[in-house]
This record gives structure tokens, C-alpha cells and sequence, in this order.
């Protein structure tokens, strides 16, 4: 017989008339259902944020490279550059 796997457990020898499987491991029970990773695209109403969110964002970038082309035809310093958007937002 194999040695036991403790040193000091000896091992038991099973009930005469037992003839009951020795229970195997348990299989844990399934969680809470996990979103999947694309199911709020599938929502309308998320998709018409995303395409706003879209919109207003390239609105952003977009406004940099204007005040690019004004800061060049106007011709004035550089160091005017960042104040530009304040420049926008005040008016």
C-alpha cells in the first residue's frame, strides 16, 4: 500500500458492507450571469451618447487646429497661443 499522506494519519479502512462511492469533488455552483462586453452597443440610447460623445470630441480636437491657422495668418506670437480657447469660451 502507499504510504499515507500524512506521516502520522494512518489510514482507515472502509466499513464492512459499505458499499456507498467515496463522494468526489464538488462543482461550485454557476455565479451571476456576466454582462458581455459588447451588450450596451445594443442599446439605442447608448449608441446615440456614443455618437454625440463622438461629435463633441472631434468638435474639441478640431477647434486646435483652427486657432493653429489663425495664430499663423495672423501672424502673432506664440506665446498668445494658450489663450486662445479662453479667448473662444469668453465670447
Amino acid at each position: 500500500p502507499p504510504p499515507p499522506a500524512v506521516p502520522d494519519a494512518a489510514p482507515t479502512a472502509p466499513e464492512s458492507g459499505s458499499t456507498a462511492p467515496e463522494p468526489g469533488p464538488t462543482i461550485p455552483e454557476p455565479g451571476p450571469a456576466r454582462p458581455k462586453i459588447l451588450d450596451p452597443f445594443r442599446d439605442p440610447a447608448f449608441r446615440r451618447i456614443l455618437g454625440a460623445a463622438a461629435l463633441l470630441g472631434a468638435a474639441t480636437i478640431g477647434d486646435a487646429f483652427v486657432y493653429l491657422l489663425l495664430q499663423r495668418q495672423l501672424d502673432f506670437a506664440v506665446r498668445w497661443f494658450p489663450l486662445l480657447p479662453l479667448g473662444a469660451a469668453a465670447v
